[in-house]
């Protein structure tokens, strides 16, 4: 399935129309136009702004196809009916609310790392200190991974085809 297939599957799923799905999610809708009619791919962004618009479905699936589409089909339904009953002029959140959700902070994203291990270990009904040492193991690397990761370039490029280059000289 592609990620256009995706798209079109929670639109589907979530029996919304275009400006629904563009409201949640914060896509414009010429841009959600331009992917549906296959004249452009989504983009990172765009799948950023799917997996921030609905919470419940799984971000695995939204980014690479593998997985359940909700993060817990047995919730989804919960979830629905909440938002069925919600006021349907909710506040959209700020780009700041967005990204918070987007890029949480380093002990979170590690934290989520160990948890997912831990989930997919007692699925696969692995014996409980295993779990818990591949868990440790993970913490650790992915911890030396964030302590070894630095910034050393960043550019920038504008509509003119020019660009900027900030760091490495």
């Amino acid at each position: 399935m592609t990620d256009t297939e995706r798209i079109l599957e929670i639109i589907r799923v979530k029996n919304l129309n275009n400006i629904q799905f563009c409201s949640a999610t914060g896509i414009s809708p010429a841009s959600l136009s331009h992917i549906t009619s296959n004249r452009s791919k989504p983009t990172l962004s765009i799948l950023r702004n799917v997996i921030a618009g609905f919470p419940e479905i799984n971000p695995e699936w939204v980014m690479m196809g593998t997985g359940p589409m909700f993060r817990d089909p047995d919730k989804m339904v919960q979830i629905e009916n909440a938002r069925d009953s919600a006021d349907t002029n909710r506040p959209v959140r700020t780009d700041n609310e967005r990204m918070n959700s987007l890029f949480p902070n380093e002990d979170n994203e590690v934290a989520g790392k160990a948890d997912l291990v831990a989930r997919r270990g007692r699925e696969k009904n692995l014996p409980s200190d295993m779990v818990e040492e591949v868990v440790k193991t993970t913490l650790t690397m992915f911890s030396k991974q964030r302590q070894q990761r630095k910034i050393v370039e960043v550019k920038v490029f504008y509509d003119d085809g020019t660009f900027e280059s900030f760091g490495k000289n």
